[in-house]
């Protein structure tokens, strides 16, 4: 493998932090990704942000039909003849058409600014079969918390509801070129089967954390712009909780409480 130093020289450019890049140079996180999303000949997989393609490499090693999206048009002539076999596709993953999801696994190493929303557009468009996907620690952490715990907040629920999530294990900023200055963890995201109104669940979610820190009487009052213990009481929550403990089922029967509220 060729050092993503190296590489960035003989293309004459460099990692570019508006885009977040920060490429991976050790091979053992990847071959542990791509075992991990149990990639196999033939699997359709999308890649989000190539880079340098130390993951594109591992992914048409296993035999992979490889569809990658990737911003930085610098690089897309050197991928499009490095990798013939890949279908390319320029532009910003957080808006532009995504190819088909159904029956596709996600293998990618996200861009740190764009990490979140990347990861809640699959899972809402999709979903995919399973996404490994790596991020910031702080993020993945936010994205598994549990109930009661200091991280948790509308995004955790939001995953949550559509998916089983997990850390794998956390990258350190060693392991890429340029080092960033954070640490790196690599979720494992199985999505759920079932689908039920998660546009009305995310509003009701993100209302109750208007004021994280507040009783859920006031931040979901607050947050739905008119008072919320009749939505309490309806949905068998106690109004001087806390937005952080509340569970995907508490969501659910809130949900279920507004539309007879």
């Amino acid at each position: 493998m060729t050092h993503p130093s190296h590489l960035l020289k003989e293309l004459e450019t460099k990692a570019r932090k508006r885009f977040g890049q920060h490429f991976l140079a050790e091979p053992v996180h990847v071959e542990r990704m791509v075992t991990l999303g149990g990639v196999r000949a033939g699997d359709r997989v999308l890649e989000i942000g190539p880079g340098l393609g130390i993951l594109t490499d591992a992914l048409l090693a296993r035999g992979a039909a490889l569809t990658a999206i990737e911003l930085d048009r610098d690089l897309i002539a050197w991928l499009r003849t490095r990798y013939p076999a890949v279908d390319l596709v320029e532009g910003d993953a957080t808006t532009l058409a995504l190819p088909p999801l159904v029956g596709t696994k996600v293998v990618a190493n996200l861009p740190y600014n764009a990490g979140t929303r990347i990861l809640l557009r699959l899972l809402i468009e999709g979903p995919p079969d399973v996404l490994v996907v790596m991020l910031q620690k702080e993020v993945a952490e936010r994205i598994v918390a549990a109930p009661g715990e200091r991280e948790r907040g509308s995004l955790s629920l939001a995953v949550q509801a559509r998916a089983r999530a997990r850390i794998a294990w956390d990258v350190p900023a060693g392991a890429f070129y340029p080092p960033p200055k954070v640490t790196s963890s690599v979720l494992h995201v199985v999505p759920h089967p079932e689908t039920r109104d998660l546009a009305r669940f995310d509003r009701i979610a993100q209302a109750a954390f208007t004021a994280p820190r507040k009783q859920l009487r006031n931040s979901l009052s607050q947050g739905l712009g008119q008072p919320a213990l009749p939505l309490l009481e309806q949905a068998g929550i106690a109004p001087e909780r806390r937005p952080a403990t509340l569970t995907v089922d508490d969501v659910w029967a809130l949900v279920a409480a507004s539309a007879v509220t």
